[in-house]
């Protein structure tokens, strides 16, 4: 596979910033990009991108995600485990309908607007998901984007998108306010 040449690659700087907030798995990631996301809708910011809210089996295991949409806050079912007609990758199964609205609304954004993505992982890292539409909108350089990435993966998104600029918000210890800041200019 070939990878899309960013603009970051030849290290020139960007015209937005790029906000990864990171944490252990299970460790509220969703919950501070949504905690992010209200700061940002009080302020009338505009948004668009989704973030990704999973439920628990009886054995503390992931096993739905449902994605909700911004600024509709529409929810579309993302992935489960039993979905057969659903396409397989890794241990769920993804929605097609859902991949397709979540892509459209990366690759929509209208200038300035901020990009949330919640996650990229490992399955972006291997192409697939949402990596084009990470892709495109990283090298347009025409939004502040914030995704959010499990710690394990960080230096490898970095690494991949080419986001050593980045800045870094742990979600166990720092404050969506002031990720707001960094993108309310």
């Amino acid at each position: 596979m070939t990878e899309t040449i960013n603009k970051n690659q030849k290290n020139e700087p960007r015209n937005y910033p790029v906000i990864i907030v990171t944490a252990d798995r299970g460790s509220g990631k969703t919950t501070f990009i949504k905690e992010i996301v209200s700061i940002l809708e009080e302020k009338k910011i505009p948004i668009t991108g989704f973030y990704a809210e999973g439920t628990w089996d009886s054995n503390h295991v992931r096993n739905t995600f449902t994605l909700t949409l911004l600024p509709s806050r529409e929810n579309v079912m993302l992935c489960d485990s039993s979905t057969n007609s659903w396409i397989l990758q890794g241990r769920f199964r993804f929605n097609p309908n859902a991949l397709a609205k979540g892509n459209n609304a990366i690759k929509s954004a209208t200038k300035g607007s901020i990009v949330v993505i919640d996650e990229v992982g490992v399955l972006e890292l291997n192409g697939s998901i949402w990596s084009d539409a990470l892709t495109e909108i990283i090298n347009r350089d025409k939004n502040p984007i914030i995704i959010s990435v499990r710690r394990h993966f960080l230096e490898d998104v970095k690494e991949k998108w080419n986001l050593c600029n980045a800045i870094i918000f742990d979600a166990t210890t720092d404050c969506p306010e002031d990720a707001v800041k960094v993108v309310d200019r």
